[in-house]
């Protein structure tokens, strides 16, 4: 094991990457180990990337690390991705100055942020926190692909919708995109910032519509008129007959990546639109059968475009009987 140190803590650089377990001390040459050094992170990374790219087909050698006392969080996904394609599992001492574990996860110390899901995490099918939890951020391979709903605390926040928000530029990374079944998305009714109804997600007072949830069993949805905004990847992916915006609608700007792969075969947006981002209806297959346009947006029709070929069948304004088609709608 070798360290580098700086004024108040010592990093690991290199670890025996081959044994079964490894326990890190708690000091140093009198310094507190603090945790790993970016060169440790990056030496694992291309050791992984050589042995993709020379295509090996056994598993990687995964030890148990058994933390130290002083050992820190680390909040970015990079750092947690090669922590866990490193080790195969973590112990976390009970006086740990940093971190805490409660049911499998690691949290902070003060349980308002999670650091991790450990090895052995089994989520039920309704995936609940601890109330203290603060932030639901996208949260690298967390095991909640059986997931069916979500209860989201009395206490948090926030919620990350996007991979860049964490600094982080990608595409549908955000905490709801680890959910491949969820059905159904509830908040605790003390929460100040968020709320639910019908099992969608919107800002408490409604104007932000935040997330539909993948696998929610409907055969039309209307979104309510006091919302706003749709948040972008806010339907990603969903899979509904019908999708309309409720009379008086005050709805005025959809997002990027909104509708992105949203299968449905009507889709009405309001005529107080005032703004859709590009990247709105990106999507790999075709998805929307036919989208109805506010005739003000004229610029919709290269809007569309942009999303690619065989993404939307027919689009039509409110204000003719025609329906406006080229190459990339029609086909």
């Amino acid at each position: 094991m070798i360290f580098e140190i700086d004024e108040e803590r010592a990093w690991i650089l290199t670890l025996d990457m081959s044994a079964d377990e490894i326990t890190v001390p708690e000091s140093h040459l009198g310094y507190p180990v603090a945790g790993f050094s970016e060169t440790f992170f990056y030496e694992q990374l291309n050791r992984h990337n050589e042995r993709e790219n020379e295509d090996e087909k056994t598993d990687i050698h995964r030890p148990i690390i058994h933390l130290p006392r002083h050992f820190e969080p680390y909040a970015t996904m990079f750092h947690l991705d090669t922590l866990r394609m490193c080790f195969r599992d973590f112990t976390i001492p009970c006086d740990s100055t940093y971190l805490a574990v409660d049911q499998d996860i690691v949290y902070n110390k003060d349980f308002t942020s999670i650091v991790m899901f450990l090895e052995s995490y089994k989520p039920e099918t309704t995936l609940t926190f601890k109330s203290s939890l603060k932030k639901l951020l996208y949260e690298a391979n967390a095991p909640f692909e059986d997931v069916q709903e979500v209860v989201i605390p009395k206490n948090v926040s926030k919620i990350s919708t996007r991979f860049h928000e964490e600094g982080f530029h990608g595409s549908d990374y955000g905490f709801f995109s680890m959910f491949d079944k969820l059905r159904h998305i509830s908040v605790d009714q003390d929460n100040q910032n968020f709320v639910a109804v019908d099992g969608v997600l919107f800002t408490k007072d409604m104007k932000t519509l935040i997330r539909y949830p993948l696998k929610k069993e409907t055969q039309r949805y209307v979104i309510p008129k006091e919302t706003k905004r749709i948040l972008g990847f806010a339907f990603s992916h969903a899979m509904i007959q019908e999708l309309a915006f409720e009379e008086g609608s005050a709805c005025k700007h959809i997002e990027r990546y909104a509708f992105s792969n949203l299968r449905t075969k009507t889709l009405t947006l309001p005529e107080t639109l005032e703004s859709i981002d590009k990247l709105a209806f990106r999507s790999r297959y075709v998805m929307i059968g036919h989208l109805m346009v506010p005739s003000h947006l004229d610029h919709i029709t290269s809007v569309v475009e942009h999303t690619g070929r065989f993404k939307i069948r027919r689009v039509s304004y409110s204000d003719t009987q025609t329906t406006t088609t080229n190459r990339r709608l029609s086909q």
